[in-house]
């Protein structure tokens, strides 16, 4: 859910609309989020850890028992939306980014052209692994999958969860140079400054 408001974030930002995230109202979106997590981690069926099969699936593999029984069509409606919209927003996202061309003809333009260059490269480069993980983990609960594709799936799932870090570090010059000063300062960044940060990503 997270990474799907991130993908809306970026459209906004490219638009001219990141109002829509100022405030209390990227509060609301995240706390959106928690809910909605929380209500799929509380009252649906849990996945469970398969040694054979080295990743999580919803069926135990009993033989006596009717594998359906253990299908989370919650899970599985979830994992084709994320990959649906992710998609759908990131041809949006290329769409407008063809259309701003124009805008590189001036030294201005071509500044904030490339900004929003490293805006969508770095949004798509964290939704692109959720969207691989969400396919594969559809696909293997319901179909024979190869155990190579399901190791696929699983480290897709491991980046989605550890390379958001990683990728900002890489392409956020804003949070590179905080973390860089809170580093040499020895020091936290405080809650104004984090504030101040988030403002101009």
């Amino acid at each position: 859910m997270i990474v799907l408001i991130l993908s809306v974030n970026r459209v906004a930002e490219l638009l001219g609309k990141s109002w829509i995230f100022k405030g209390y109202r990227t509060k609301i979106f995240l706390t959106i989020s928690i809910v909605y997590g929380l209500v799929v981690g509380l009252f649906t069926p849990p996945p469970m850890l398969n040694s054979q099969f080295q990743s999580y699936f919803f069926n135990p593999f009993i033989s006596f028992t009717d594998e359906y029984i253990f299908i989370n069509w919650f899970h599985a409606i979830n994992n084709i939306a994320v990959v649906f919209f992710s998609s759908g927003m990131y041809a949006f996202l290329c769409l407008i980014l063809l259309m701003k061309q124009g805008a590189m003809k001036t030294e201005k333009g071509r500044k904030k052209m490339k900004a929003s260059y490293l805006v969508f490269l770095q949004a798509g480069l964290i939704c692109m692994f959720n969207l691989v993980s969400s396919s594969i983990y559809v696909y293997m609960n319901f179909f024979y999958t190869p155990l190579w594709l399901i190791q696929v799936a699983q480290l897709m799932w491991q980046f989605a969860q550890g390379m958001p870090p990683v990728i900002y570090l890489a392409l956020n010059k804003t949070i590179r140079r905080y973390t860089q000063n809170m580093l040499a300062s020895g020091s936290q960044v405080g809650p104004h400054r984090t504030g101040s940060m988030a403002s101009r990503m």
